[in-house]
This record gives structure tokens, C-alpha cells and sequence, in this order.
């Protein structure tokens, strides 16, 4: 995506002006929290002696900007003790659509209290994840994601998508897949744990659930779904 195209007309899969939103859903990627901890830059106080300075508002928005693979331990799928949060503040006057140039910027239209906001990707700390526990204000769809993530690839090394045509599209469907059949999991089972080893489990000829999504993911949400007993919205 180039100009304005890189930016989808509806970014988020469920906002709301009160957590939370999408309770159901593991904490993933492009979510949005209020109220929580934002620790700033350290200061030397005195020869070799540094200290971080916290804060902490009620009305304080951040997003979470890692990808799940960063975010989460390898083993265990749970999320990791620091986990790289971008803080979201007011947009600027000058940033305005089509949001081009401003490569640390990545706009949040209409995001809370019918205000636009950005995050500041320039400025990303460490949070632990119980601080974000039921304070998710919004999720970002399959475009926003993609969004996000070639944002962040032109914020970091300003490499173009033309140079990785369709990447950040896929990475955007996979891990929307993903994480709606976690969605799932997470209703039925009330715990994310055992998610991840159920995905490797044999689908088809040999090939396991993971490998098999893009190509059957109707079917798996189905089954998943009747295994644990819920009904799919239409």
C-alpha cells in the first residue's frame, strides 16, 4: 500500500470508550489500553546513579506494538514480563489524512471519546501484563494491522512495501486467523493455555492445524467451535 491506500477506511475490529472491549479475545498486537503505568526515559540523579521516571493516569492510552512472537514466550504462549507498549496521545494538527511522512505517527481516528489519536512509536517502554488486565479500549481488524505493521517497518528502517509486496498483508491475515481461534478457545475453555499445542494437532494429511489455517480456516473454527461447545456468530 502507497499514499493513502497504506491506511484502511475502518481500522479497528471493536472499540469502546470504557474497557473492555473484546473481553474474549487474547491481548495481541495493535490493542489499545487505559489507564496504566508509562515509565519515561532515565536520568542520571547523580554520577552512576540513573533513575526512570513512572506515571500513571487513569485517562493514559498506550498500544501494544509487538508481535506476538516478541511478545510471548516460546513455550508457554504466555505473555512475557516487558512487554513494548507505544503511548497514544492527541493527533497533531498537521497530521491529517492521507498520514503521510510523520513515520513514528500511526493514526488512531475517532479512537476515544470521538478524539483522534496517534501513537507515538518513537517513544515505546516496557509494561508488565497484569497492568493491562481488563483495560483494553479497542483492537485493530486485518487492515489496521497491516497498517500497523508496515508502519512500523518504515518508522524503524523507512523500508517501502513495494519492496515486500503483499508481506504485511499476509502477516495481517495470519495472525487475524490466529487469534480469532484463540478468540474461540479462550470462550470455551476460559484459559488461553493449551491453545498453541491444540494448533499443532493434525488437520489434514499429515499437515497440523497452524499449517493448515489459511487454507481450511472455516472448517477448523467450525470444529473448534463444536469442540468446545459454542455457536459461531454468522
Amino acid at each position: 500500500m502507497d499514499g493513502g491506500e497504506w491506511f484502511p477506511p475502518e481500522p479497528y475490529l471493536e472499540r469502546a470508550d470504557e474497557p473492555v472491549a473484546r473481553p474474549d479475545r487474547p491481548i495481541g498486537m495493535g490493542d489499545v489500553f487505559l489507564g496504566h503505568p508509562v515509565i519515561r526515559g532515565a536520568r542520571e540523579v547523580k554520577p552512576t546513579q540513573w533513575r526512570v521516571k513512572t506515571a500513571w493516569k487513569p485517562e493514559a492510552l498506550a498500544m501494544l506494538v509487538a508481535h506476538p512472537c516478541s511478545a510471548r514466550a516460546n513455550e508457554t504462549s504466555a505473555l512475557k514480563d516487558n512487554i513494548s507498549l507505544a503511548p497514544v496521545v492527541p493527533m497533531p494538527a498537521p497530521f491529517e489524512r492521507p498520514w503521510s511522512g510523520y513515520y513514528e505517527l500511526f493514526p488512531l481516528p475517532d479512537l476515544y471519546g470521538s478524539n483522534d489519536y496517534v501513537a507515538d512509536l518513537s517513544r515505546v517502554f516496557p509494561c508488565l501484563p497484569e497492568y493491562l488486565e481488563g483495560k483494553r479500549i479497542a483492537c485493530l481488524n486485518e487492515g489496521g494491522l497491516a497498517a500497523l505493521l508496515d508502519r512500523l517497518a518504515r518508522n524503524s528502517t523507512r523500508l517501502e512495501p513495494v519492496h515486500v509486496p503483499g508481506h504485511f498483508e499476509a502477516e495481517a491475515e495470519r495472525l487475524r486467523m490466529e487469534f480469532d481461534l484463540w478468540e474461540i478457545w479462550l470462550k470455551g475453555h476460559g484459559e488461553e493455555a493449551g491453545f498453541h499445542e491444540w494448533m499443532k494437532g493434525e488437520w489434514l494429511d499429515g499437515s497440523s492445524r497452524l499449517q493448515s489455517m489459511r487454507g481450511h480456516f472455516e472448517e477448523i473454527c467450525a470444529s473448534l467451535a463444536e469442540e468446545v461447545g459454542l455457536e459461531l456468530e454468522p
